[in-house]
């Protein structure tokens, strides 16, 4: 019986259980690493795009109030040239009246040409009024385009990051299986130092492959 233990504890591994090990444990820890990526990668582009959205809400917020204080302005000059419009035609109304004053015989050319004035400071005035109702409706519709403009705008980045979402995940990579050779007719302590320098010089060119994989998916998950 001691006997049976002692030749069961001197069993070793084939290559071939040895490198379906290896490879297991290799599989795993890749697997892992590239859910850990891209959990990262998400967080990543979820703060990008956060902080598109804060840049783009601080300049509809500038742009409004800039929109905001050039119609003040305006609307102040506007009002200072109704002044100016409005003195005038008392002056002309003024200069009108001292005129019929100082020339009593012609009353009606008098009248005729106070009441020519009058009606041309009432025009000058309508004309005023109006172009003042033109721009008001001119500004009107710039306030509308900017807030449908940022609508939209809104409206294609929600369904831009709705594409995002339903986008589905970058295929895994596909990883090789291993060949293994079964070697016959040899030593086993030669066979099996040759297959394990063999292996370890696989590994090696298999993490280079799985390193360029793992730059291939960070730029295809920043891409989109």
């Amino acid at each position: 019986m001691k006997r049976k233990v002692i030749n069961a504890g001197k069993l070793r591994l084939s290559p071939n259980e040895e490198a379906f090990i290896l490879k297991e444990d290799y599989e795993r820890r890749r697997k892992l690493r590239l859910l850990q990526v891209r959990e990262q990668e998400r967080g990543i582009a979820l703060q990008i795009r956060e902080d598109i959205k804060q840049r783009r809400n601080q300049q509809f917020i500038r742009l409004a109030e800039a929109l905001r204080t050039e119609w003040e302005e305006s609307q102040t000059q506007k009002i200072k040239n109704l002044e100016k419009l409005y003195l005038a035609s008392l002056r002309n109304m003024g200069e009108g009246h001292q005129q019929a004053k100082e020339n009593e015989p012609d009353l009606n050319a008098v009248a005729q040409r106070a009441a020519e004035r009058k009606r041309k400071a009432e025009m000058r005035h309508k004309e005023a009024l109006k172009v003042q109702k033109n721009q008001k409706e001119m500004l009107m519709k710039q306030k509308t385009w900017h807030i449908k403009a940022r609508k939209e705008a809104l409206l294609v980045e929600k369904e831009r990051s709705a594409k995002i979402t339903s986008l589905p995940p970058p295929p895994p990579t596909l990883f090789e299986n291993i060949e293994v050779k079964r070697i016959s007719n040899v030593k086993t302590s030669s066979s099996t130092y040759h297959h394990l320098h063999t292996f370890v010089n696989r590994e090696v060119d298999t993490k280079q492959v799985i390193d360029l994989l793992f730059v291939h998916d960070r730029h295809f998950v920043i891409s989109h």
